[in-house]
């Protein structure tokens, strides 16, 4: 409970101090998924970025390996994509980001900006590979 209230607490701090950040979340069974758009730090910036925050189910990160969990770190390029059709458009940049909180792998997602990431309709593709191998939409807030 008091976890959930400090998630809460922080989301509320990140999202009072910058109003344009957007906020989508998917969650399953076994997997949480956020999605926050992150706003330009420069109006001439030709990069569209996010933030991806995964938390899994702890009992489900303890029956992995050293090397899967490690994977979760350094082999998400491919995971993330924006589909549009049978098109894919993946990220130019997928960095891990230490956030300092136990059970959650954090995402710097760039996207080359692109007419077809205005589209209201476009839904954001987690394909897992690492952790319960499911693929997820996450549905994009209005933005």
């Amino acid at each position: 409970m008091k976890v959930c209230f400090l998630f809460f607490l922080i989301f509320l701090f990140f999202h009072s101090c910058n109003p344009a950040l957007v906020f989508s979340q998917a969650t399953v069974i076994d997997l949480t998924i956020q999605l926050t758009k992150l706003s330009k730090v420069n109006k001439d910036e030709q990069m569209i970025s996010y933030k991806v925050r995964l938390v899994p189910v702890k009992t489900i990160m303890e029956t992995k390996s050293y090397n899967e969990k490690n994977n979760l770190w350094y082999k998400m390029d491919s995971c993330f994509y924006f589909e549009t059709g049978s098109r894919k458009i993946y990220p130019q940049l997928v960095q891990p980001v230490a956030n300092g909180i136990s059970g959650s792998y954090e995402y710097l997602l760039q996207f080359d900006e692109d007419t077809a990431l205005k589209k209201d309709s476009l839904d954001m593709v987690y394909a897992d590979k690492y952790i319960n191998r499911k693929k997820y939409k996450i549905e994009r807030s209005k933005e």
